[in-house]
């Protein structure tokens, strides 16, 4: 059902509170976490967009984007908007765009986007436009939407993917104050490298001691959905203003600190035990971004040897990880859904 105008800015204004997670069983078994003592000095805080019924973490920068586009005349009742997405921004594309009198087509890879992903993007409002096989997604919906009169959303370079998510950081910065707490590293996925700059730009500047960490997928098969790997990364690289480009060109991005350490079938079997143990609604994404988060924490302590070492370094650790996702889409992909059924 589309929503007005009052409800977006409603949401928006409303998010939810950082809530300590707690470490799942499969990471506390390990050897690791029993001899650093990790447990006593980990504080974990998870932003998920999700957690507002329906949204995921591209609510605010779609959001920003059609208000940008609408202000200064892109769009209007009646415009089609096209984009190319792996799904969460055709969502809040199809939840969004109605509010302008407009209609958003998702354009996608029908065999890569799982069948509940894509029904969760109609069920939004999106259209889908399928990917024909073989070319760029960027490319094939510019000419697309120039060819058909259509607008061409490109959330990879969209102003509003950056500063629509100036709200998360400042409030992320507000909950991280109110709980007294300074943090010490934050996480997020690597896929249109919308988060990765606002928490660059707009959250890391007012807390020095913090470090911030990318997460990227493996290449090829072990590719988990809604993150890209280094080789599509540096696809997004070759466009014209895109986010990465402005990035690695700033130095605020380098692919080598980037941290790819989980395989996707890890991932599904770490997602299945946050659901079915401890009830935490999360998608692919974030699983891989807490079981990665764990790994990284993992290297760093064989790396220093011994607890006193590692903590004369920390005298407390806090992460705040990004969600950008949520499960339900998933149920029909076959490899997804085994991991939940063990």
């Amino acid at each position: 059902m589309a929503m007005k105008q009052e409800e977006i800015d409603y949401r928006i204004t409303h998010l939810p509170s950082l809530e300590p997670s707690p470490m799942p069983w499969s990471i506390r078994r390990e050897p690791w976490v029993r001899e650093s003592k990790l447990e006593e000095i980990l504080r974990e805080y998870d932003f998920h967009g999700g957690k507002i019924p329906t949204h995921n973490g591209k609510l605010m920068p779609v959001s920003a984007a059609m208000k940008m586009d609408w202000e200064c005349g892109r769009i209007y009742p009646g415009r089609i908007i096209l984009g190319p997405t792996s799904g969460n921004a055709g969502i809040e594309g199809g939840l969004n765009a109605p509010a302008y009198g407009c209609e958003f087509r998702a354009l996608i890879n029908t065999k890569k986007v799982p069948p509940g992903k894509q029904c969760h993007l109609e069920a939004a409002g999106a259209k889908i436009e399928p990917l024909p096989g073989g070319v760029s997604a960027h490319d094939y919906a510019r000419e697309l939407a120039d060819k058909k009169g259509y607008y061409f959303y490109d959330q990879y370079s969209h102003n509003g993917s950056k500063i629509g998510h100036i709200p998360t950081m400042d409030h992320v910065d507000r909950e991280l104050r109110r709980l007294g707490e300074i943090p010490t590293m934050a996480f997020t996925i690597l896929g249109s490298c919308s988060t990765w700059y606002a928490m660059r730009e707009f959250l890391a500047p007012k807390w020095p001691q913090l470090v911030p960490i990318g997460v990227a997928s493996l290449p090829g098969a072990e590719e988990v959905p809604g993150s890209r790997s280094i080789p599509r990364l540096e696809e997004l690289a070759q466009i014209p203003e895109s986010i990465v480009s402005e990035m690695l060109t700033k130095g605020t991005l380098n692919f080598k600190d980037v941290v790819t350490n989980v395989k996707k079938l890890d991932v599904y079997d770490f997602d299945a035990e946050l659901y079915q143990v401890y009830d935490m609604s999360v998608g692919p994404t974030a699983a891989q971004l807490k079981l990665s988060s764990y790994r990284y924490l993992e290297m760093h302590w064989r790396r220093f040897g011994n607890f006193e070492a590692f903590m004369n370094q920390h005298e407390k650790i806090v992460l705040i990880r990004f969600y950008v996702d949520m499960p339900l889409p998933y149920f029909e992909d076959q490899e997804f859904l085994n991991a939940f059924r063990k």
